[in-house]
């Protein structure tokens, strides 16, 4: 409260002032007045503000249990698989077309869709893979219209990622490095 004041007493609002929360499920973990206070900020600083809480839980698990004032609820429902399509396709690699980008979102989401629908995290997965997709074109291997042989290609690596959708316990240059040294572990057994 006291440091919307100052700052609010440096530029004076004209509009109202909209104070937005990602991961607002955090704020259980914080001092227990917290969320209340943000609930009543309106009221405690006599401004035209409103505070926005973005949460993928639902209200009831992180509502304190001190009686606080009840935020109006929206409820935004998990976005279909054309939606998703649509959304990251728009991400397309620009040296490839929004065909074969938007094939290859396709192939993510088929085998993705029924256990992630985070976007952000479908979009992780698309960028992390997409170079893995393009391999049999880069080497000449196939064609941007061989969707069975570009499959075959990608299929073994979007089986490992499955196993860490979520966990984000590698970044993508250590995911790119372990998918190499596996590749190379794996050739030198052929070999």
């Amino acid at each position: 409260v006291r440091i919307y004041r100052q700052q609010s007493s440096q530029f004076p609002a004209e509009q109202t002032r909209y104070i937005i929360m990602e991961k607002a499920e955090l704020l259980r973990d914080a001092d227990a007045n917290l969320l209340p206070a943000l609930l009543r900020l309106q009221e405690l600083v006599e401004d035209n503000v409103t505070v926005i809480l973005l949460s993928e839980i639902v209200w009831e698990a992180f509502r304190p249990n001190t009686g606080c004032f009840e935020p109006l609820l929206l409820h935004f429902p998990d976005y279909s698989k054309d939606e998703l399509k649509q959304v990251l396709s728009k991400n397309k690699h620009p040296s490839y077309s929004a065909e074969f980008y938007s094939s290859y979102i396709n192939i993510l989401l088929g085998v993705f869709y029924s256990v992630c629908r985070d976007l952000r995290e479908l979009r992780h997965l698309a960028a992390l893979n997409f170079s893995k997709f393009c391999e049999p074109l880069e080497a000449g291997k196939a064609k941007a219209g061989d969707t069975h042989k570009l499959w075959k290609n990608i299929e073994p690596h979007l089986k490992k990622a499955m196993q860490t959708v979520y966990l984000r316990e590698v970044s993508s240059l250590q995911w790119e490095q372990i998918q190499q040294m596996e590749e190379q572990e794996t050739g030198a057994v052929r070999g």
